[in-house]
This record gives C-alpha cells, sequence and structure tokens, in this order.
C-alpha cells in the first residue's frame, strides 16, 4: 500500500474512532451524571461505574468499525481491558481533583475528564491493542 493511501486509510480511522468514542464518552457522562446526580453516590464511584459500564460497547465498536482489527478477542481483549483499566483509574481521579473545585456541575468534571483520557486511548489502542498483526 502506498504512503497516501495509508494516510488516508488514517485518517478515516481517527474519524471512525472518534465517533465511537464520541458515542461512548456521551454515554458516560449521562450515566456518571445520573449516578453521581440522582443517586446521591460520590462523583469518583460514579465516574468508575459509568466507564466501565461502557467498555464492553466501546471495544466491539473500536475493535470492529474503527480499527478493523483481525486480532483474536483473545488478543486484543485484555490488552483493551488493560488500558481501559488504566483509563479508569486516571479518569477516576481526575474526578476526584476536579470535584473539589467548589461550584462546578458534575457534567463538567465528567466531560472533562473523559476528554483528557481520549488522545492516549487512541495512541495504545491503535499502536498496541489493535495494531495489524
Amino acid at each position: 500500500m502506498n504512503l497516501r493511501a495509508m494516510t488516508l486509510l488514517g485518517k478515516w480511522q481517527f474519524s471512525r474512532y472518534t465517533m465511537i468514542g464520541a458515542s461512548a464518552a456521551a454515554a458516560y457522562v449521562v450515566i456518571a451524571t445520573v449516578l453521581g446526580s440522582f443517586f446521591s453516590l460520590d462523583l469518583w464511584v460514579s465516574s468508575a461505574v459509568a466507564y466501565v459500564t461502557c467498555i464492553p460497547f466501546a471495544y466491539l465498536g473500536q475493535k470492529k468499525l474503527a480499527f478493523k482489527s483481525d486480532r483474536p478477542h483473545s488478543f486484543a481483549f485484555p490488552r483493551y481491558c488493560g488500558v481501559q483499566i488504566t483509563n479508569t483509574i486516571v479518569s477516576s481521579a481526575l474526578s476526584a481533583v476536579f470535584s473539589r473545585i467548589p461550584d462546578l456541575p458534575a457534567f463538567v468534571v465528567f466531560a472533562v475528564s473523559g476528554a483528557m483520557v481520549v488522545g492516549a486511548n487512541y495512541v495504545f489502542l491503535s499502536r498496541w491493542a489493535f495494531r495489524p498483526q
């Protein structure tokens, strides 16, 4: 495959990743906000539960649609989970830190913490979990 074709493919890959990730992030924000605001869970707990809830759906979308990976689930899923566990810890820690800012709405806490892990997630997924064989 020539360089131009690979570059174009990479652009579409990132677009698909972004659309799937944005859908998962929106679900994360809604779930975390509902858990934190309506069920009065601590924000860090709401963040962790929401993040873990979104993992299976995001995994299938990223594997099949974004990266079109032919890696077997036995290879890709444990790596994907490793990336997501790290992201859950980072996202929860950021939520705990941001929740200490007075009068900052829960929605903003979750939106900011979710947005901060997106770039690293793409790099680890494309170069490690779903890299071509």
